[in-house]
Order: C-alpha cells, then sequence, then structure tokens
C-alpha cells in the first residue's frame, strides 16, 4: 500500500477487561488524554446490531435488537455531547436489526437488516426534518452488510442473503438519483465485518467467526487492495478519526474477545496503549467531533441479551481552530487554540500537502490552547497549519497563517547599514550608517554629507 503522510489506521491494545465500569479514566483535567471513559448517561432499551451514526455534532442509535424475546427495536434516540443527555427522534419505518448504516451530509441511512427474515429496505432519515422514508430497496435482500460514505455517496459490500454464505457483491448508491449500481465484487465473501473511509479509500476488516481479512477498496479505479490484518473480529467497531483508523469491540463469534492487540499502518497495524473498559460484540459506534469514538449497546456473554450502556473512547485529535496573529513575519510567536490538545503536540505549517516545516517552541498550556514561534526563516506565502498527536492523529486549519514578505532591504532600524546593497539606504534622512557623523564605508551611491561636513567626524 503506498505511504502517505500521517496516514496511520490504528486498532486499540485490548485486554478486555471482564467487570462493569465505572468513571473516566482521563489522567488529567488540563491536557486531552487518549483513553476510555464511561461517565455518560445510558440510553433506552437494551440492544445490540443498532445503527451509530454522527450528524450535526450529536450522536444517533437507532433500530436494533434485544434477545430476550427477541425484540427487535425500532426507535430513534440521539445524544446531545454538550449537554451529555439522551432525547427521541422519530422512529424507523419498522423495526429491524443488522443492517448497514452511515451518515451521507445530513441523512442516515439503514441498509438492508434482519426483522425474521433477511430484507433489501432501505430508510434514509433527514435530520433537520426529524422524519425517515423509504428509499429504493438494495438489489438483494442483505443483513451484515458494510457500508461507508466517499464523496456524498453511500458503498455498501457484503453481508449475507440467506444467513449462512457471506456474499461478495456490493454496490454504491447515489442519493440524487435514489439509484443502486453494482461496483467491483469483494476479493471474499466478508460479512457482519465493519467499514470506514479514510483518504479516499474504504477500508474493510473484521466479520464472522472471527475473520481478519483487510480490504482496501478505491473508488475512483475500482479496485481492491488486500492489506496486512489484525487480530479478527467479529462484529467490531472501525472508525476514522484524525487520518487514523480506530478498531476495537468484537469477538470470537458470540464470545466477546478476553484479549487481543490490534494496530495498523504504513501497512501494519500498532498497539494503541489502551484499555476498553468493558468488552462488547457488535456494538452501535461512530466519531463525535472534539470527543472522541463513541460506543453505544452491544452484546456479551454476561448480557446476551444486550446492553444500554455508552462508552466514550477519547482519541484526543488536535483540531485547531484559530491562530492568533494570523499573519507575520519569520520568527513570529503564535497563539494556537482548538481541542483535544494532549501534553505533547507537533504542529507544522505546509502549503498544498507539501513540505512539512516545524514551527518551534511548541508549549502545550492546556487541552484548548498553546503556544509556538515560527522558524527565523520561512518563505512568505499561505499556509495550512497541522497539529500531530501521539499517535500520529492529526487535524489541520486551512489557510491558516500568511507569511509576509520583507517590505524594505533594510535589515535594523533607526540607523542606515552599510553591508546592505541597498542603492539609496531608506530609513533615515541621511545616508550614514550611525549617528551624528557621515560614514566613508558605505556602498551607497546616492551617499551626501552635510554641508561643511566630513565623514569621519575628525574635522580633516
Amino acid at each position: 500500500m503506498t505511504d502517505r503522510r500521517f496516514a496511520a489506521i490504528i486498532g486499540i491494545a485490548l485486554f478486555l477487561a471482564c467487570f462493569r465500569f465505572g468513571g473516566p479514566t482521563a489522567a488529567s483535567a488540563d491536557f486531552c488524554t487518549i483513553g476510555w471513559q464511561s461517565d455518560w448517561p445510558s440510553f433506552t432499551n437494551e440492544r445490540y446490531g443498532a445503527g451509530g451514526a454522527v450528524a450535526e455534532g450529536k450522536f444517533y442509535l437507532f433500530g436494533g435488537v434485544d434477545n430476550a424475546e427477541p425484540t427487535y427495536r425500532s426507535d430513534c434516540q440521539v445524544f446531545d455531547p454538550d449537554l451529555a443527555t439522551w432525547s427521541w427522534c422519530a422512529d424507523l419505518p419498522f423495526a429491524k436489526s443488522d443492517f448497514g448504516n452511515a451518515a451521507v451530509e445530513d441523512h442516515l441511512f439503514s441498509v438492508g437488516g434482519f426483522n425474521d427474515g433477511i430484507v433489501s429496505t432501505v430508510f434514509r432519515y433527514a435530520v433537520d426534518a426529524d422524519e425517515w422514508e423509504i428509499v429504493t430497496p438494495y438489489p438483494i435482500p442483505i443483513a451484515g452488510v458494510m457500508c461507508a460514505e466517499h464523496e456524498w455517496r453511500l458503498y455498501c459490500f457484503g453481508g449475507t442473503s440467506d444467513g449462512l454464505t457471506a456474499v461478495t457483491a456490493a454496490y454504491v448508491y447515489d442519493p440524487g438519483a435514489d439509484q443502486w449500481t453494482a461496483i467491483a465484487p469483494l476479493p471474499a465473501g466478508k460479512v457482519y465485518g465493519a467499514a470506514a473511509t479514510l483518504q479516499g479509500s474504504i477500508y474493510l476488516t473484521g466479520g464472522w467467526m472471527q475473520d481478519s481479512s483487510t480490504f482496501a477498496y478505491d473508488p475512483q479505479a475500482d479496485t481492491y487492495e488486500i492489506v496486512d490484518s489484525p487480530l479478527g473480529r467479529n462484529r467490531p467497531a472501525l472508525i476514522a478519526a484524525g487520518e487514523l483508523l480506530w478498531l476495537t469491540a468484537g469477538g470470537n463469534g458470540w464470545q466477546e474477545l478476553q484479549s487481543g492487540d490490534e494496530n495498523y499502518f504504513s501497512a501494519q497495524w500498532s498497539d494503541t496503549g489502551t484499555q476498553i473498559a468493558r468488552a462488547l460484540v457488535a456494538p452501535a459506534a461512530a466519531y463525535l467531533p472534539g470527543y472522541g469514538v463513541v460506543l453505544a449497546g452491544g452484546c456479551r456473554s454476561d448480557e446476551p441479551d444486550g446492553s444500554r450502556t455508552v462508552q466514550l473512547w477519547r482519541t484526543c485529535v488536535p483540531t485547531p481552530e484559530k491562530i492568533e496573529p494570523a499573519a507575520g513575519s519569520a520568527a513570529t510567536a503564535v497563539s494556537i487554540s482548538g481541542q483535544g490538545f494532549e501534553a505533547d503536540v507537533q504542529a507544522y505549517f505546509t502549503v498544498a500537502g507539501g513540505d512539512l516545516i516545524s514551527l518551534e517552541q511548541v508549549t502545550v498550556l492546556s487541552a484548548a490552547e498553546a503556544t509556538a514561534q515560527l522558524p527565523a526563516t520561512i518563505p512568505a506565502g499561505v499556509y495550512d497549519l497541522v497539529l500531530v498527536g501521539s499517535l500520529g492523529q492529526q487535524a489541520s486549519l486551512a489557510g491558516a497563517f500568511t507569511v509576509e514578505a520583507a517590505t524594505d532591504d533594510d535589515d535594523d532600524s533607526g540607523a542606515d547599514d552599510d553591508d546592505d546593497n541597498d542603492t539609496s539606504d531608506d530609513d533615515t534622512p541621511d545616508d550614514d550608517d550611525d549617528t551624528q557623523a557621515d560614514d566613508d564605508d558605505t556602498s551607497s551611491p546616492a551617499q551626501k554629507s552635510s554641508a561643511g561636513a566630513d565623514d569621519d567626524a575628525c574635522g580633516c
């Protein structure tokens, strides 16, 4: 796979504990710390195999199943992280679980699924209107299908049509045309895995029972690449955030994984050094900017009917929002505000994805503020600001800073300089390089001494 700057797919290091979780694991209130916390309130009604997506800064949970009866869920609930509260949203047209789901702009999708049988029905939810509608069905009945958004289209891969066999079929949905179109099939069948989009490619990993195969799909070329694989997981969570992929949860069949180390990129997986608070299979998952990866629901051996728990994996994506001043010359001191700053963050300027120029004296003051200084030598131009965290997670602010060109050629102030190449000095009324006396070593042809004044102040 082609290396990409700061591209990394990161999976959780899972030594999965079998205990009911407690409070936040963050070690400091001053800086963001990568790790798990579980102090957000539970939602209503246990479930697993539900849909989870983020739109307009809120986390949506919909559908799923509770094994107790079993009971398929049609309700929709939305979590506001700023208020730490759940509220209701419009119910699905009918209850189902084990569907593919993703957000495409301000719409949420539920593709196929299961309710006493495998269905091809596709629901689309308009966030602003709080309404679900039924759109063109998936070309085949499908459950356990893996879906992800890319350039305002919905891509779906694999799944099962009979509950027994994993299919290779894949399709793309155009919301404007309300139309599904076949794309290249998977290299091998995959069902109950997970999909996420990173830097123009869609990654698929995991699946029943403990599938470890990982594919990278290129929508432009309509081709797949088989890439390095992590520990196999059934029904895991795979989330893109901060130019990384974050992999967690899942099981060996329906048994939640009790241990495991994941990772990835530049073509290999790597350990994040974090430990999930509560092992789960088939949770709903999505990334909440400014917070981290949210897991909701899921099932485990001591809760086979489903869970109501919510866990947050703080990913500490250092997101710059403002730099002050926004313009200046080389060596200018700047203040950077944003969110998700760890105690140690790297800062860079770049132009259109070109070479990175390191900022100097980077000091993180809090999770929302840092200071730095431009290097003493930097070309004039408009630069993007890139912040990078401890695992390589990064975020950028486009057009953040303008480095200004020098307005004159003198390199001092208040006195002329005798070692520059000006044809005429430009800062004082006379052209000497000192005060009170003319200088005889300047190269300026425009030098003029005052009437009756010599050039060395000796009266000669």
